[in-house]
């Protein structure tokens, strides 16, 4: 009964390296970090020999997984250049600064969209850079908004105006 159920796998659309390999791949990439371009190719060259095995069943792998292209040795030399061979950053080194998130209230991003809703609706094409200062014409808060909080709003509200704006002309 099992038989005549048709299974139906998941298409993968990104396939990732047989923890095998991946240890392959790190130690290579570990002591060719430094390698000039040229050198760096043919140490692949002699390191892709080596593992061919290895490369075979994981090749074997990907094409049991759906994997549409033929040769997987292109992706594993461009995963061990510009993924494995780069340094990786520790917690620390990452960004250091976090900006605060500016979340515009919620009447703000009501006015925004009916603001914008209206100009679609009379067909009147105007720059979105033009529309912030119109929009601030238009809402009475506007300007005690930019006094109160200061420019971080100023410039969430110019992005809000140009994404929403975008985001209608586009539908």
């Amino acid at each position: 009964m099992n038989n005549s159920i048709n299974k139906r796998r998941a298409k993968v659309y990104r396939f990732k390296f047989s923890n095998e390999l991946k240890e392959y791949m790190c130690e290579f990439a570990r002591i060719h970090k430094y390698d000039d371009r040229q050198e760096f190719k043919e140490n692949f060259m002699e390191w892709k020999k080596k593992y061919k095995n290895e490369i075979e069943n994981e090749n074997e792998r990907w094409l049991n997984l759906g994997y549409e292209k033929d040769d997987i040795v292109d992706k594993i030399f461009k995963s061990i250049k510009y993924y494995y061979s780069k340094p990786k950053k520790e917690a620390s080194e990452k960004s250091e600064y976090k900006r605060d998130y500016v979340k515009l209230p919620d009447n703000l991003i009501k006015s925004i969209k009916l603001f914008i809703d209206n100009i679609i609706e009379k067909k009147n094409i105007i720059k979105p850079s033009k529309m912030y200062d119109l929009f601030m014409e238009d809402y009475e808060d506007g300007e005690n908004i930019i006094e109160r909080y200061g420019d971080r709003y100023k410039e969430k509200i110019k992005k809000s105006i140009k994404n929403y704006y975008h985001k209608k002309r586009t539908e």
